[in-house]
């Protein structure tokens, strides 16, 4: 019996193929959203998370500002000088510190030709044992500088090989700011879209290429082996609190910005699921539009039903599994395209130098998705087919 049903349910989408076609679009968009969030939200977290292990257990991360606030890092004034990572320094248990900020855009030439390049500017030796020691990037050609005060340089992997015309190996001069600078090593690719990008150049060079003082953005500090990665931070925050320098800062450790980064990402996920909610209440809105107006062309079949002995169970099973038919191929499609959206845009993100972002299929997710897309066209014709169950036989057969 319920096969029968099944199959009427289908001939009757069938039959009216545009309309319930036009119905379905409207449950393959708030589907298909809510996937590609879903996925790209578990990308993104997984990304992050990745990032922050390579950012490593032993690193103690330092910024200017509230770390909820990124204008303030972006477009604030404060920085971080000479005294506050002196301060740091004495701080027990405190192995390196390493201060670095990327500088505004500046001008490089090579073989004549200019463009605007970013410069990561670090102490070569804290660049050396963070990079290497903590995070895991390796130089992929060339070697480190032996001395701070060189007019040498290291590049980023893309930077080498697409900033200019022609690629640029180890050995090769850069022209900065009117000065040339030797090419001393290349990384290899680290996934990162401003280091893969950047000339890394040390912090003594920079000063004497522009005759200003270097004030960092970002302090990175390696803990000693047996210490307490958060004892630590706790101690360097109070340090920081009694110099007379910076105001606010944040002092974080890999577990809080795994924690910070994960509320935020919660939160855009949660907004972005609201909004394709939305159109998903939309598509429920056009399901229950789709049975009402099916219930009133068949009204006459309704009565011709229940006069061979149809009971109104069976007139409420069979709309009910209509509107349920529309919601099943709308999440089913909308399945589809949401995957294939995530998909794009991890592909996009690769090309433009995100390697981390891994968009990853979860068939809980997709079955839980079309079970509720089942839901949603269940709901919506529930009281279309209510109606065309409470129909009498002869004012159905009467109606024309």
């Amino acid at each position: 019996m319920f096969k029968d049903f099944l199959i009427l349910s289908l001939k009757n989408l069938k039959y009216r193929w545009l309309r319930s076609l036009l119905t379905i679009v409207g449950v393959i968009i708030g589907i298909a959203i809510v996937i590609a969030v879903l996925f790209l939200g578990n990308g993104l977290e997984n990304s992050v998370r990745k990032l922050l292990n390579r950012f490593g257990g032993d690193l103690v991360l330092i910024i200017p500002g509230e770390v909820t606030d990124p204008t303030a890092r972006l477009f604030g004034e404060a920085r971080f000088k000479e005294k506050e990572i002196e301060s740091i320094e004495e701080v027990s248990g405190v192995d390196l510190v390493f201060p670095s900020v990327e500088s505004k855009l500046s001008i490089a030439e090579f073989l004549g030709e200019e463009k605007s390049v970013s410069l990561h500017i670090a102490p070569w030796e804290g660049t050396r044992r963070i990079f290497e020691e903590s995070q895991g990037f390796k130089l992929e050609k060339g070697g480190w500088p032996t001395k701070e005060n060189v007019r040498e340089v290291i590049l980023g992997k893309k930077f080498a090989q697409k900033k200019f015309k022609n690629e640029i190996r180890v050995g090769d001069e850069i022209t900065i700011k009117g000065r040339k600078f030797e090419v001393v090593g290349i990384f290899a690719e680290m996934g990162e879209q401003m280091h893969d990008n950047s000339i890394f150049i040390s912090s003594e060079a920079y000063k004497n290429l522009t005759g200003e003082k270097v004030e960092y953005l970002l302090i990175t500090v390696k803990i000693l082996s047996g210490f307490d990665p958060a004892r630590v931070a706790s101690d360097i925050e109070y340090t920081l609190k009694k110099q007379k320098g910076i105001t606010e800062f944040s002092v974080l450790t890999s577990d809080k910005a795994m924690r910070i980064v994960g509320d935020i990402i919660g939160i855009i996920e949660l907004a972005l699921f609201l909004i394709a909610s939305i159109a998903l209440v939309v598509g429920g809105i056009g399901i229950m539009n789709t049975m009402y107006t099916s219930v009133l062309e068949r009204t006459s079949e309704i009565g011709i039903m229940k006069a061979v002995g149809a009971k109104a169970k069976n007139i409420l099973l069979i709309f009910t599994l209509e509107a349920g038919m529309i919601g099943i191929l709308g999440g089913l499609l909308g399945v589809i395209f949401g995957a294939l959206l995530a998909k794009l845009v991890g592909l996009i993100a690769h090309g433009q130098g995100f390697l981390l972002l891994q968009i990853d299929i979860a068939p809980k997710i997709v079955i839980s998705i079309l079970f509720f897309a089942f839901l949603v066209g269940v709901i919506s014709g529930f009281l279309p087919a209510l109606a065309a169950a409470r129909l009498k036989p002869v004012d159905a057969l009467r109606y024309e």
